[in-house]
Parts: C-alpha cells; sequence; structure tokens
C-alpha cells in the first residue's frame, strides 16, 4: 500500500482462507491505479478505492471457498 513517484497507488496484497485450521485456498491480489492530481488526498482517494477492490476480492474468495466445500 503506497505511491510511486509516477503517480500511481499501488496495493498487494496475499491472504489465505481456512476451513477447521487447514488451509485450502491461497490469493493474491495487486492493482495500481493513476492518480487524478498531485497531493496526498488525491493518493488517500486512489488507495480507497483500491482498498474497495480488494474487499472485494475477498469476499468472493470466501464465497468460492464455501461454494466448492458445503
Amino acid at each position: 500500500l503506497h505511491g510511486t513517484a509516477g503517480g500511481e497507488a499501488v496495493l498487494v496484497a496475499y491472504w489465505g482462507v481456512r476451513r477447521q485450521g487447514e488451509l485450502v485456498e491461497t490469493y493474491q491480489f495487486s492493482e495500481s491505479r493513476a492518480l487524478t492530481e498531485d497531493g496526498y488526498a488525491a493518493l488517500a482517494r486512489a488507495l480507497q478505492a483500491l482498498l474497495v477492490d480488494l474487499s472485494g476480492e475477498i469476499a468472493d474468495s470466501l464465497r468460492e471457498v464455501s461454494a466448492a466445500g458445503g
């Protein structure tokens, strides 16, 4: 979770899903988003949007594992 000198916000995350203590699946999220303007506020907005995207990916992964394993 950081900003680059080139004007992008970057978020890289890894997570795993466990069922009854056993790791059943691992996931990776790696995305960047261009800033719409210079400054910290624009970086914060871009990072917020990336975190929303990540939360959707995590939710999807939980649904996927749940559907596959009952």
